[in-house]
């Protein structure tokens, strides 16, 4: 229930922006380079464009921006690289839409891919805004509820938490999330039920949200945030309130 550890759905202090001072930079890659880093089980970012293309043109300066100001080196490819054939497009195209995470039917230009360990972990299709690439590289990745009852209906298996962007305790709840994220190379979902743009957010899909998570915790009688919530083949099995540490969320997890 309450505690200095979760808040109600009301705003809470919301904590100031954190702005890098960093550089990174944008490097171009052919296929051969970009098999070497794979084989040597790096972690990366890499775009897939086209100079050919106005959006891939575009998304480029955001992609800049965002190296420079977090001093990450991303990486891209251009699909008119005679290195690029249509069977490796094909190839990637299979693997990503074969993840759990990726929404989308096929493979567009520009696209955007998570590496970790070697392995393709996520991507995601256009021309992106900045904040939208950051929180793809972190792991860490927005649902509107939308996107989260479609995953349920799909039967999905993965973990999500209900937030508020002005809640304190899910502010400090952040860096926890997104540090298991990245260490253990897996996605962890949320939704924020302050997000005035998500237009398949309202009272009635947060309370159906509330009842199926009172379900599995019987504590939740009100609507807390944050709280973290596991799906298994689309069936909600279970739910933790709070800003809790690194271990409990390992734990509740495994």
């Amino acid at each position: 229930r309450y505690s200095k550890r979760n808040c109600r759905i009301r705003p809470c202090p919301a904590s100031a922006q954190h702005t890098p001072e960093n550089e990174g930079d944008t490097i171009e890659l052919n296929i051969t380079e970009l098999e070497n880093k794979i084989n040597a089980k790096e972690t990366f970012v890499v775009i897939l464009k086209s100079i050919e293309d106005e959006s891939s043109i575009e998304y480029l300066e955001i992609v800049e921006a965002y190296a420079e100001n977090t001093n990450t080196d991303i990486y891209y490819l251009d699909v008119n690289d005679e290195s690029i054939t249509e069977e490796i497009l094909n190839q990637l195209e299979t693997t990503i839409k074969n993840m759990p995470s990726y929404e989308g039917d096929r493979l567009s230009i520009p696209s955007t891919m998570l590496v970790m360990n070697g392995a393709i972990k996520n991507a995601i299709n256009g021309n992106i805004e900045y904040s939208k690439l950051e929180e793809f590289v972190s792991s860490y990745i927005k649902l509107t509820m939308a996107n989260l009852q479609s995953k349920i209906e799909a039967n999905k298996t993965f973990l999500f938490v209900v937030k508020s962007r002005y809640c304190s305790h899910c502010i400090a709840y952040e860096p926890t999330l997104k540090s298991y994220a990245q260490n253990k190379e897996k996605n962890i979902f949320y939704l924020d039920v302050a997000d005035n743009t998500d237009i398949s957010l309202n009272n009635e899909k947060l309370q159906e949200l509330k009842n199926k998570i009172e379900n599995v915790n019987r504590d939740y009688d009100k609507l807390y945030t944050p709280v973290t919530v596991k799906v298994e083949n689309g069936e909600i099995i279970d739910a933790i309130i709070g800003n809790i540490n690194l271990e409990l969320l390992e734990n509740f997890i495994n």
